[in-house]
């Protein structure tokens, strides 16, 4: 996790609770609302995703699994990788779809 992206965990988590550690901090992060999650790929034990939650105005990106069964990913194997966390950006995108008549 890049230091600016802490910082601002830190100021935020803060006000809320007294631990700050690295661990603490992902797991506030990964229990924000997300307001957006791709599936990048898909496994038989998990599918990797791309979760970006915003906090306070800043848009972070991380990358994170979704069980594809009845236990977790991580009983699967998936690990949590810190260093996927990233500030991103916002961009629009016109898209067309096709539907049955």
């Amino acid at each position: 996790m890049n230091e600016k992206i802490k910082k601002h965990l830190i100021k935020y988590f803060g006000k809320i609770k007294k631990e700050l550690s690295e661990a603490a901090l992902i797991e506030g992060l990964k229990w924000t609302d997300t307001i957006s999650r791709k599936v990048e790929s898909k496994s038989r034990w998990w599918n990797d995703v791309f979760c970006v939650a915003e906090i306070d105005g800043m848009l972070i990106g991380y990358c994170d699994a979704e069980t594809t069964g009845d236990l977790c990913a991580a009983a699967h194997g998936f690990v949590f990788d810190p260093s996927s966390i990233c500030e991103v950006k916002k961009v629009e995108r016109t898209i067309t779809d096709y539907e049955p008549i």
